[in-house]
């Protein structure tokens, strides 16, 4: 009896994964630096020149605003400074200490020692009259998936027990873990330099007593002194889209496992019909089926992989393109035998 035989050009799948690999890689990264378009330059220059004017009329808080905007749509470390400027005389002197350090830094790089040295001078300037939050999480507070956030940005457990410059004004702190009461608080951080203290206390379960919010005065300790370095907190506003990329792109991935699976099972097969057949001539009919078995699994393994890797493709353009505001990253990785795709949204 004639067996079927089969060639899984391994080889020709490896290399469709590694151009596809590829195209995703250039996909993203040229998203992610990608450079503002003409109407965002304009719109940049503009929103600029508008901060600056309404900063010489004392209207702080409307020139921030502005700054703010442009460089987010136009990055540089002209804008930069000048944002950084205005957060100050806004009173935010925590923020603004923070931009002038990015700002020198890049004025560092950029070779402009006139920025660098006004970026230097206004750091060692606002350095004494930073204030400083710490967060405490005592022994007995520490439970699994605690977590820390002050005005909504959350503080990293590395961070626990690390201060950094916290803008004047008043914060709120909100504490919470899987299972458990969520615990509120705020405090206040005026002109002087300060050093403040959020003890965390521990956290009722939630089939407890209704835990009431807590004060200023049962979860912060405040203390005269001297000074983490905060970032804001994720914007979440296109959370939904970046699932859908993860979601597809992990099914794409299911898809490419299968491929492999169902590959190696084609290969099991025609090997062990080829063993038993003298080229394509087979006695036992048993050897014939599965040749023919394996002839279906390298189909099924080709289709799956191509459907696979659509999927990841897909994903991954989901992703990169989500709105620039999202805290979210997202990195694909490649292993012995095994594709992954990691993100954080």
């Amino acid at each position: 009896m004639t067996r079927l035989p089969i060639s899984i050009e391994w080889p020709r799948l490896v290399r469709t994964f590694a151009i596809s690999f590829v195209c995703v890689s250039t996909l993203m990264s040229t998203h992610a630096m990608a450079e503002p378009t003409a109407a965002e330059r304009s719109l940049a220059t503009a929103l600029f020149d508008q901060g600056r004017a309404l900063m010489a009329e004392g209207k702080i808080d409307e020139a921030c605003i502005k700054l703010a905007e442009s460089q987010r749509m136009d990055p540089g470390g002209g804008t930069l400074l000048n944002l950084a400027l205005c957060h100050e005389r806004q009173g935010k002197i925590a923020t603004a200490w923070t931009e002038f350090r990015e700002a020198r830094a890049i004025a560092k790089k950029d070779g402009r020692a006139d920025r660098e040295a006004a970026a230097d001078a206004a750091i060692q300037k606002l350095e004494p009259l930073l204030s400083r939050v710490s967060v405490v999480v005592p022994v007995e507070s520490k439970i699994a998936g605690l977590t820390v956030e002050i005005d909504g940005s959350p503080v990293p457990e590395a961070g626990w027990g690390t201060a950094f410059p916290i803008d004047p004004g008043t914060h709120a702190v909100t504490m919470k873990a899987p299972g458990y009461r969520v615990s509120k608080s705020s405090f206040d951080i005026g002109k002087d330099p300060i050093s403040t203290t959020v003890n965390v206390p521990k956290l009722e379960k939630e089939s407890g007593p209704t835990l009431p919010v807590a004060g200023p005065a049962s979860s912060i300790a405040v203390s005269a002194g001297k000074p983490p370095r905060g970032g804001a907190g994720p914007d979440a506003s296109s959370s939904s889209i970046r699932t859908v990329g993860f979601v597809v792109g992990g099914v794409g991935l299911a898809l490419v496992g299968v491929s492999a699976v169902t590959g190696g099972l084609a290969i099991k097969n025609d090997s062990t019909a080829d063993e038993n057949c003298d080229g394509n001539v087979c006695a036992d009919p048993a050897d014939v089926e599965l040749s023919r078995q394996a002839l279906t699994l390298s189909y099924a393994s080709t289709a799956t992989f191509g459907l696979g890797m659509a999927g990841v493709l897909v994903g991954a353009v989901v992703i990169a393109v989500a709105p620039k505001n999202t805290a979210g990253k997202v990195s694909l990785s490649v292993g012995p035998g095994s594709i992954s795709v990691a993100g954080r949204f």
